[in-house]
């Protein structure tokens, strides 16, 4: 009977938090004078991101490697990302130095384990950028499907997240040495044949898109050629 109760205590929490969190992020949007559309496709994007911290929470108490006994505690977790969602959307009218980054990754690892709280916290950081009017909510989505992907494969995350993060940015760029060079500056030389191969696949099925419409790409990315011309 009891392990019934905890059960449904488990499920109500999770749906609690879902639910929480699409309306919050939804109710900031409106407040803060987005277009019905772009609130749309963020709804889409939190509740995807959601989606996926709630399926690596339920595996990793399945599994068993939930740290300590937060198993039994889903409410530390679940708590703790509410908060980290009501701060990203008050984010604008909080001073810059109200917003703790560390604590608030450190309290989601502590209360489930590294994968899960690396998938949190990127949701979280995610709402941060979009909110603050940032660029780079791109590379957050790429950082949450590595996650995702290494959660469902038992790859490493740090290296699924860091390898879509690259692939992202040269694909958006359209700069391939640049990408490498952020690459090893940031995670360092010990895989580099894989951000290699992923720039490199990046690069070539980006076409001639590109963030920066301004950008000008001189040679053709499929054969010798002189293309000059500007990113779409």
């Amino acid at each position: 009977m009891r392990k019934e109760e905890a059960k449904w205590q488990k499920v109500l929490w999770i749906v609690f938090m879902l639910l929480f969190s699409i309306t919050a992020t939804a109710v900031a949007a409106y407040i803060y004078g987005n277009s019905l559309r772009d609130i749309c496709l963020l709804l889409i994007v939190v509740t995807a991101g959601c989606a996926g911290v709630v399926f690596a929470l339920i595996q990793s108490d399945i599994c068993g490697v939930l740290h300590y006994d937060n198993g039994a505690h889903y409410v530390r977790f679940v708590v703790t990302f509410m908060i980290g969602i009501t701060a990203g959307c008050l984010l604008p009218m909080l001073p810059d130095s109200g917003w703790a980054f560390p604590a608030i990754a450190l309290a989601l690892t502590l209360f489930a384990n590294t994968a899960t709280g690396l998938m949190a916290y990127a949701v979280i950081l995610g709402i941060c950028i979009y909110f603050s009017n940032g660029s780079v909510l791109i590379f957050l989505m790429y950082f949450l499907i590595g996650c995702l992907f290494a959660i469902l494969t038992g790859a490493s995350a740090p290296l699924c997240a860091a390898i879509g993060m690259v692939s992202v940015f040269c694909g958006v760029t359209n700069c391939p040495i640049t990408a490498l060079l952020i690459s090893f500056e940031l995670f360092g030389f010990d895989h580099a044949y894989y951000y290699l191969i992923a720039i490199a696949v990046s690069y070539m099925l980006s076409g001639y898109y590109s963030l920066y419409h301004a950008q000008t790409i001189v040679y053709s990315k499929f054969e010798n050629s002189y293309v000059n011309r500007h990113g779409e």
